[in-house]
Formats: C-alpha cells, structure tokens, sequence
C-alpha cells in the first residue's frame, strides 16, 4: 500500500510549494539547484555543464539555499496568514554573483 490520500496530497503540495520557490530564484542559482538537489549530480559535474569554476557551483548552491530558505519562510508565513510587510529580497541582482 502506498501513503494515504491525505499524505500523498499533502506531499504533492509541498513538492509545488518548493518547485514553486526553485522558480523564483535567479537563473544561475536555479540551474545549480535543480542539478545539484533535484537531479543529484556532483558539483564537479554541474561546473562542467554550466561552465563556471566549482567554487563558483558551491558558492551559489550555498546562496541559493540561502534564498530558497528565505521564499519558503516567505510564502509560508503568506499561507498561515501572518504576510510580513517588506517583500523578501529578490535574488535576481548583479551583485548575487562573484
């Protein structure tokens, strides 16, 4: 038997809850992400498809779940109904990136 109905409902809205905060982020934390936590690959790998440095994948994974963490918290705290009144920084600016 698999999970009951409500876990596997509740498993498929948190699995959107997070594509939902990947989406949200930058273009080169994104890509990084989605190798690295959805996809498993090395960081030695995802230097190589990307075409950056490996200090350059780890230092935006280590960024990117920085920023994933804070849109989580953000749009959780939307779903319980206590919306904060600053919108969470976006991770889209040139600085984000050595």
């Amino acid at each position: 038997d698999g999970p009951a109905p409500s876990e596997a409902l509740e498993q498929l809205e948190t699995a959107e809850r997070v594509r939902a905060c990947i989406d949200r982020l930058a273009p080169h934390f994104r890509s990084v992400m989605i190798l690295r936590e959805l996809e498993g690959l090395p960081c030695t790998e995802i230097a190589k498809i990307v075409g950056t440095p490996h200090v350059t994948v780890r230092w935006r994974l280590h960024r990117g779940r920085k920023l994933f963490l804070e849109e989580w918290e953000r749009m959780e705290a939307e779903r319980s109904g206590k919306k904060d009144s600053a919108p969470a920084p976006r991770s889209n600016t040139p600085s984000d990136d050595p």
